[in-house]
């Protein structure tokens, strides 16, 4: 008794699902394609139902002459689709003639040539020729050039009656800044497939911290050996402020000037000391030995005086310039002893002018050494 229950019960759950249209036997689904002035729409539908079905819906609603296909009462299948089309009134203007046309699931070129117009002829529309009518629409024709349009980082073809480049901003309601720029002037004419290009100008001041770099510098040491190196200053970079007037065109840094700077902190020198300690001792060496001479009583031999001009027979002299100077000696004057120079680390002890006999004015000079070394020099 208890089952027989149990078994009336799923029965009548059963039956009431059937009723409600959730039994599977009523119909499987099916998806259905509404097309709408260019807009498509896909619609879960089952078998059974009607187009008015499909189109409820999908909220679509029509217009008392507005119409579609295949009919609202028609039954839709799998893969099947709808199409509706629009009732519209509108109107086509052409110099100044004024035409009323009707039509149902039309577009711009059909309503241009109902009522009586070509497109081919040349003219051109203020609604894009291939958009679906909408009731009331206005549709202006005229005979314009087409301008090639970059503003605002977009480009475009825009179509217009204006003669001037200044009668085209005034038509398209675009406004200049001060500081825009644009590659023609208001007064050019305006020709077909013209490029015309705006450009968005804003200058800005912006204030930036930057580094100063630091300076290489080297020292002479003379407490450093020949050869050796040693940073004794390590460098230090400065920092400065500098004010810049940034240009930006359409929101983008095309450039910037500098107007100012200011140095906030000076930047310290790396300096690099070196050493010649054997260069620049020579000389100090050859002065010892000077000193040595002069206490051992015996005067140096390369001591030149104006009073011991004699001296200059001591040294050795080539031959040919030994005959030279035994022709001349009964006029050769002894140059006054020159100031001492420093020459690749050892220092002149005397020179000695000698003039050539022909009184030519030419002679030499006999140089002598701190370190023994004697060279001639023609002058």
């Amino acid at each position: 008794m208890k089952k027989l229950i149990q078994r009336i019960i799923l029965i009548g759950i059963a039956s009431a699902l059937c009723l409600v249209g959730l039994c599977s036997c009523s119909g499987s689904d099916i998806t259905v394609s509404v097309f709408d002035s260019g807009v498509s729409t896909k619609v879960e539908a089952a078998v059974g139902m009607t187009v008015a079905d499909v189109l409820s819906e999908a909220e679509i609603m029509l217009g008392s002459r507005d119409q579609v296909e295949p009919p609202e009462l028609a039954e839709v299948s799998a893969n099947s689709s709808v199409t509706v089309k629009r009732y519209a009134q509108v109107e086509v203007t052409y110099s100044g003639e004024t035409k009323t046309v009707e039509l149902v699931g039309g577009k711009v070129e059909d309503a241009v040539q109902k009522a009586g117009f070509s497109l081919e002829d040349g003219l051109k529309t203020n609604i894009i020729r291939s958009a679906y009518l909408k009731n009331g629409m206005k549709i202006r024709l005229f005979k314009g050039t087409v301008v090639n349009l970059t503003m605002d980082g977009k480009t475009s073809d825009v179509i217009t009656e204006a003669k001037t480049v200044g009668d085209f901003l005034s038509e398209q309601k675009i406004t200049l800044g001060d500081e825009d720029e644009m590659n023609f002037e208001p007064e050019d004419e305006i020709e077909d497939g013209m490029k015309l290009v705006i450009k968005r100008v804003t200058y800005k001041e912006e204030t930036k911290k930057e580094s100063i770099e630091f300076s290489k510098k080297e020292k002479y040491d003379e407490a450093l050996d020949d050869g050796e190196r040693k940073i004794t200053q390590k460098g230090e970079n400065g920092e400065k402020e500098v004010v810049y007037k940034v240009k930006y065109i359409d929101g983008k840094e095309d450039s910037r000037e500098k107007l100012s700077e200011k140095v906030l902190k000076k930047p310290v020198d790396e300096i690099t000391s070196y050493g010649s300690k054997d260069g620049e001792s020579s000389s100090a060496d050859d002065s010892d030995d000077d000193d040595e001479d002069s206490e051992g009583g015996e005067s140096s031999s390369y001591d030149y005086d104006d009073e011991d001009s004699d001296d200059e027979e001591s040294y050795v002299q080539p031959q040919h310039e030994e005959q030279s100077r035994q022709q001349q000696s009964s006029y050769a004057e002894p140059e006054p002893e020159p100031e001492p120079e420093q020459q690749g680390g050892r220092t002149v002890v005397s020179k000695q002018r000698v003039d050539d006999c022909d009184g030519s004015g030419h002679g030499y000079f006999i140089i002598t050494y701190s370190d023994g070394s004697v060279e001639y020099e023609d002058y």
